[in-house]
């Protein structure tokens, strides 16, 4: 507060008038810092501190809502699971600083070869989840593909060639988070089997999904069939040369 609009010096009254607005913007001033050291303190509870991804316990309440979200609007859900081969070797020959400094620099990779609003994490150890909203099969596919081609750009001048595994599935209706995890993981599974650096799909929830759509259309089919079994059939018609035309009708029915 500068000069008086009118001119003059300030009086008792303004005195009073500039404490109080004083108290109140000190306040609010308060609030706005604590709301700003509380955001900057939740999102620093968020993110893994060596690959700057999300940690794991984000990883699980956002992987929570995305498979609500595409199971109530019917959508599609990708979820990759990407694990370093022979990661080990790296802290064993050159100590757990490269590990992390080869970690850090996956986590970039990984972040730069997926769609802007792909959900990137650290899931634990050299493991690395990504959940791909609104996104088939094929789309996964590609992103994975595009992990792997960029891979060797991870590795410094000290390390040998670095490679990574991925294992993918797609949502069903009604999935669970545990279900798909666990179907990315088997899949994961089969690519280290496979030789490594390679991608593999596990279509074992759409087997499921085709299983549970017959076994759906077979219910059915019993239900139409045992509606269709009627306790009596009442005909009301003078001519009688037309019986025998309403009994092998109702015979259908029987």
């Amino acid at each position: 507060i500068t000069d008086k609009r009118a001119g003059g010096s300030f009086d008792k009254i303004d005195r009073i008038a500039m404490r109080t607005l004083g108290s109140f913007g000190g306040t609010v001033l308060a609030a706005a810092s604590s709301s700003a050291e509380i955001a900057r303190l939740a999102e620093a509870a968020s993110v893994d501190a060596v690959t700057g991804l999300l940690n794991r316990s984000s990883l699980d309440s956002r992987l929570r809502q995305e498979v609500a979200r595409a199971n109530r609007e019917h959508g599609k859900l990708a979820v990759l699971i990407a694990d370093l081969d022979d990661f080990k070797n790296v802290n064993d020959n050159y100590g757990h600083q490269s590990g992390d400094a080869l970690l850090s620099r996956v986590g970039s990779i990984i972040r730069s070869s997926v769609r802007t609003f792909d959900i990137c994490a650290r899931y634990g150890g050299d493991e690395f989840v990504v959940v791909m909203p609104n996104a088939d099969e094929a789309s996964a596919v590609a992103c994975a593909e595009r992990i792997l081609a960029t891979m060797p750009k991870a590795a410094d001048g000290g390390h040998t060639a670095i490679s990574m595994s991925i294992g993918l599935t797609t949502s069903m209706p009604n999935d669970d988070p545990g279900e798909l995890i666990r179907r990315a993981d088997q899949a994961l599974y089969e690519a280290k089997f496979s030789g490594k650096n390679v991608v593999r799909v596990n279509r074992e929830g759409e087997a499921l999904g085709s299983a549970r759509r017959a076994e759906s259309v077979r219910a059915g089919v019993r239900a139409s069939t045992a509606a269709l079994r009627l306790s009596y059939v009442l005909v009301a018609d003078r001519d009688l040369q037309r019986r025998a035309f309403y009994q092998q009708l109702c015979g259908r029915f029987r």
